[in-house]
């Protein structure tokens, strides 16, 4: 992951009314990532990226794109910003081709082979010569994505991108967010309440909560990066207690549910695997014990509902 972040939050603070709304978010996204943002209702999600894109102005903090500020120098940086907020707006009338060749008119460096890619990339080539208004509501978000890309932005901003889509819609748009990071280095912000779909989507996700920043958590972490970290390994035994009576010593180990639980790095999960077949234990599997992106939200959240 490249150290130069495409987008950079400093002390964002918004106040309305008195009230103050977001309270000093700061956070960096990088080249290539899908970068989640999770917060329970009325935490600021979308004012935040309201922001971001220019609709909402900052009390104070900065947000840069692409090395530009959004307060200073907004039309450089919106340049390197494709966002759909809420739902993608086209003109049903028209087929989806058209549509992207209307809005291709705006931007001179768009040419009929880049909407032909884009076309590509989000699927709809079987399709993109209909009617709009023949489209279902996961092909209007593709299309959307679709027309949001055409000009390579930096930074592609989705607020809710899976709402009102269904289970076969919703992986879709995850395939195609995750092959766009892949293949174009397009940086992906993302906005959702479905934690199971964040989890499958995201590299990291940002927590919220009542307008500040509480937590930054990895979803999948740089390649070797996390691989010596300590975690807590389960071992599958044939004789859990004789397993843990050759592991004295070790004093994280224990038995959890029938099987044989302890905190350690790489090179002594492999290190306990020898030992323990060698004392003639049978091990079946040895896999680690994590917690599912919702475990960790409703830890760091108290429990609260997700907006």
């Amino acid at each position: 992951m490249s150290q130069t972040p495409v987008a950079r939050l400093q002390d964002v603070t918004k106040r309305i009314g008195g009230r103050t709304i977001i309270d000093r978010v700061s956070l960096e996204v990088y080249p290539g990532e899908v970068f989640g943002f999770l917060g329970p209702n009325g935490s600021g999600k979308t004012t935040t990226i309201r922001m971001m894109v220019g609709l909402m102005a900052m009390t104070s903090g900065d947000i840069s794109i692409g090395g530009h500020s959004v307060k200073r120098e907004y039309p450089k940086a919106a340049s390197q910003v494709g966002a759909i907020v809420e739902n993608p707006e086209m003109y049903k009338y028209l087929t989806g081709y058209q549509n992207l060749v209307h809005f291709a008119r705006m931007n001179p460096s768009i040419t009929r082979q880049r909407i032909d890619e884009v076309v590509k990339l989000v699927g709809l080539s079987g399709r993109i010569h209909d009617k709009v208004r023949k489209y279902s509501l996961g092909m209007r978000q593709r299309l959307g994505v679709a027309q949001a890309i055409m000009h390579r932005p930096k930074l592609l901003i989705l607020d809710e991108p899976t709402n009102g889509l269904d289970p076969a819609g919703i992986r879709e748009l995850r395939d195609y967010l995750r092959q766009l990071a892949q293949e174009e280095g397009t940086s992906v912000f993302v906005s959702s309440h479905l934690l199971s779909e964040m989890e499958l989507m995201c590299d990291r996700v940002a927590i919220l909560q009542k307008g500040q920043l509480i937590d930054i958590r990895s979803i999948r972490g740089e390649t070797g990066t996390a691989a010596k970290e300590a975690g807590e390994a389960l071992f599958e035994v044939d004789h859990p207690d004789a397993a843990l009576g050759i592991l004295q010593g070790q004093g994280s180990a224990r038995i959890v549910d029938g099987l044989l639980q302890l905190t350690a790095d790489r090179d002594l999960i492999a290190e306990t695997n020898k030992r323990l077949v060698e004392a003639g234990i049978r091990v079946y599997g040895i896999r680690a014990k994590t917690k599912s992106l919702e475990d960790q939200f409703l830890e760091v959240t108290g429990g609260e509902t997700v907006g």
